[in-house]
């Protein structure tokens, strides 16, 4: 059956091809999972299954052209569609049961769930959805945050290192004044770490 149908309508190789250029290019996770390090994995997995949405739709309108031709060819056309749903499939697996390590991998999960064509929106009622919505935005809005806080507390670092080194190569000149400085500028160091690395207060 699915050789005549292949004889009857040259479309369908040519569908299998791209299907096969589409699988080829879209990253397939490790069947063993993966070290999630700094939730780049996660990133990583979520690009490619919108990557790979975007090209279902695609082939999707490719198939409907050949339905139209020969109805018949449905089965052969499903078996390609089966083989884009399994990599969809272990995309979505492996996104949602790596363990995020930070922010970016809560809020690409929530997006994900999120998405009309992937997420759960469609079974919650409205003021759900917008809980989830919310939570995005609330993480996008600590990301940025801490995208602008994390540098001046770096240039902080910096700028307190060079007055310390000068205040050591004075020490000699000025050994009472250095003893009194020194102190402060470790406090000052501490204070401009981000909260979460503080272990100790002057």
């Amino acid at each position: 059956m699915s050789a005549a149908i292949l004889q009857f309508n040259p479309s369908i190789p040519e569908l299998r091809q791209q299907v096969d250029q589409v699988l080829q290019e879209i990253w397939e996770p490790p069947y063993d999972g993966a070290p999630n390090n700094d939730d780049q994995l996660l990133l990583l997995a979520a690009s490619e299954l919108r990557r790979l949405i975007s090209r279902e739709r695609v082939l999707e309108l490719a198939a409907i052209r050949i339905l139209r031709c020969t109805p018949a060819a449905s089965r052969a056309i499903e078996r390609e569609a089966n083989r884009l749903t399994r990599r969809r499939d272990r995309l979505c697996d492996f996104l949602f049961e790596s363990k995020a390590v930070g922010l970016a991998g809560a809020r690409v999960k929530l997006q994900i769930l999120c998405e009309p064509s992937i997420g759960i929106l469609d079974q919650l009622v409205p003021a759900q959805a917008a809980g989830m919505r919310d939570l995005i935005r609330v993480i996008a809005r600590e990301m940025k945050w801490r995208s602008r806080k994390l540098p001046e507390s770096a240039d902080a670092r910096r700028l307190t290192r060079k007055r310390k080194k000068k205040l050591v190569s004075s020490r000699q000149s000025h050994p009472a004044l250095v003893e009194e400085e020194l102190p402060k500028l470790s406090c000052a160091r501490r204070s401009a770490t981000p909260a979460h690395s503080k272990r100790k207060r002057c």
